[in-house]
């Protein structure tokens, strides 16, 4: 769980762009999100959007598990 230096809750990510600039920018071959809703705050319990390679190889968009990054959540400070 990513936790801020005060002790609350982070929430370092949004989703800004569409789904559509979503697989344009990342050239995905397969969508696999349904109506992908606004994400304006992604909290480490949500699910957000994330581009990985398929059992194909190709990248596919999917509703995967939020990976708290940075200063607090970083494999260097577990």
């Amino acid at each position: 769980m990513c936790r801020g230096s005060l002790g609350h809750m982070c929430n370092l990510y949004s989703v800004t762009k569409g789904q559509s600039a979503i697989r344009d920018l990342f050239a995905v071959k397969h969508d696999h999100t349904g109506n992908l809703p606004p994400l304006p705050a992604v909290f480490p319990d949500q699910m957000p959007p994330i581009v990985r390679a398929g059992a194909d190889g190709k990248r596919e968009l999917v509703m995967g598990a939020a990976a708290c990054t940075g200063p607090h959540g970083s494999a260097a400070h577990r």
